[in-house]
């Protein structure tokens, strides 16, 4: 994601005069080709779809008994099911196949957390048999074990400064490993949920015998006025930090299991445009991964429905007709764009951590990406305020189309540039396509490493440090 720029507002002359710096053909240079040989019905990293799962999918909802919440689950847009609370039950795993669900698998070895002080000796035999009793009771269905794209250590939140709990979790994964190895099955990604408050270099840590880096983002009980987006994007970048040291895939864990504390985030629109928010600014920052604690529908819980209802939307932009799960995974990130905040406030946004440490973000965030010949702009509004931003260093001819995939508002572009508002908490996303399909050239080439330099001159835009 690049730096916000803030400045005065633009007006049309500045913007019409704008000088011409680049061509369509010139910025829709193809992106690098996805990796080739993932399935395309598997879960990322080894397929092409992204992970989007609940926990303990099961039962009905009154809000339509006419179908299981497996079934929901599936038309909604996610693509995975679980973890499952309790022992593994194999009709949770046939649900999830008869709904073209994948399962994430929890691989739980008893009370190796410590308690207090108290150190709890690690008993390997113990470890190693019930680990590699679940795998092979997997393994030796073949039918399931095709269904299992993910396993979940439980217990969850190991903590790195406990050596016994370290060497369980060490334990664990290199049975699973071994366990595969011997049945010649494959090696599916481990992960384990870390709590909200780890830091990057925690998650490193535990973070080396998993393949997935894996923390709760949990924002929902706190109040819009008390650094909400900020504490949500301190999170998300502890996460995707980690992972990109370790190499692995970043993944958020999102909460469904309260009501929203603000009385102004009851109303479904409220709700919609507030869990949007959570989620479109975590894959702005690069999350690739998404789970949410959980389908159980809790005592108390009186809008459920409606927070189901948000979050499925987001997964079926991701995995429904836009296919933006393409996007966020395999999109190749550019900076040939500069995005300016020309009105509204605050500008940034302060978050003070659990040990008093002061964190300020902007309030707008961004992602300008590029997949085949097409190139998307995603702008997050975190902001209890409409904004007014300009959007600058677009082609200057007239060789391309221009579309927004969440309304249907077509952006008036003058000169390479163009202004929008976003509402309070507001994401809007834009495609923009050759009219011709660009064909690589030399002096294109040449030109396409520097193109971003000197875009950032154009329109008078001062970029300032994200």
């Amino acid at each position: 994601m690049m730096a916000l720029a803030v400045c005065c507002p633009l007006d049309a002359a500045t913007i019409t005069n704008a000088v011409p710096v680049v061509s369509a053909s010139e910025f829709f240079r193809p992106a690098d080709d996805p990796p080739a040989g993932l399935d395309p019905n598997g879960i990322y990293p080894q397929g092409q779809k992204i992970g989007f799962g609940l926990y303990s999918i099961t039962g009905w909802n009154d809000a339509q008994p006419g179908k299981t919440n497996m079934q929901r689950v599936s038309e909604g847009g996610f693509t995975l099911a679980g973890p499952f609370c309790g022992a593994p039950d194999p009709a949770n795993i046939d649900d999830a196949i008869a709904n073209n669900l994948k399962v994430t698998f929890r691989i739980e070895v008893g009370p190796y957390k410590e308690a207090g002080d108290v150190p709890r000796p690690l008993d390997a035999a113990y470890v190693q048999a019930e680990v590699r009793g679940r795998v092979e009771s997997l393994i030796n269905n073949p039918v399931h074990d095709a269904a299992v794209a993910r396993w979940c250590i439980l217990p969850e939140e190991l903590r790195w400064w406990r050596s016994s709990e370290m060497e369980c979790l060490q334990l664990v994964s290199e049975t699973i490993r071994q366990v595969e190895l011997e049945h010649h099955a494959a090696a599916r990604p481990i992960w384990m949920y870390e709590p909200n408050h780890r830091w990057q270099y925690e998650l490193v840590k535990t973070g080396q015998y998993q393949d997935i880096v894996s923390m709760g983002v949990y924002v929902n009980k706190v109040p819009r006025a008390e650094g909400r987006s900020a504490r949500a994007r301190w999170g998300f970048e502890q996460i995707v930090g980690a992972a990109a040291e370790l190499g692995t895939v970043p993944q958020a864990v999102f909460e469904l299991c309260g009501d929203l504390p603000d009385p102004q985030s009851r109303d479904p629109a409220a709700i919609r445009q507030l869990l949007r928010h959570d989620v479109y600014l975590g894959l702005v920052l690069g999350i690739k991964s998404i789970n949410i604690w959980s389908m159980l529908e809790r005592p108390g819980l009186t809008t459920h429905e409606e927070q189901f209802t948000a979050y499925a939307s987001v997964a079926a932009d991701l995995n429904g007709p836009l296919d933006l799960q393409k996007v966020f995974l395999f999109g190749q990130r550019r900076s040939d764009l500069t995005v300016t905040l020309l009105s509204g406030q605050p500008t940034t946004l302060p978050w003070t951590d659990w040990w008093g440490g002061v964190h300020e973000y902007d309030s707008v965030s961004f992602l300008e990406a590029a997949y085949g010949h097409d190139r998307y702009l995603f702008i997050v509004n975190s902001t209890e305020e409409p904004v007014e931003i300009a959007v600058s260093g677009l082609p200057t001819d007239d060789d391309f189309r221009i579309e927004s995939l969440f309304d249907e508002s077509v952006p008036a572009v003058t000169g390479g540039c163009f202004q929008l508002v976003l509402e309070p908490l507001e994401v809007k996303a834009f495609r923009m396509s050759p009219t011709h399909i660009p064909q690589p050239t030399t002096l294109a080439l040449l030109c396409a490493g520097a193109a971003g330099a000197i875009l950032k001159g154009r329109c008078g835009h001062k970029p300032v440090r994200n």
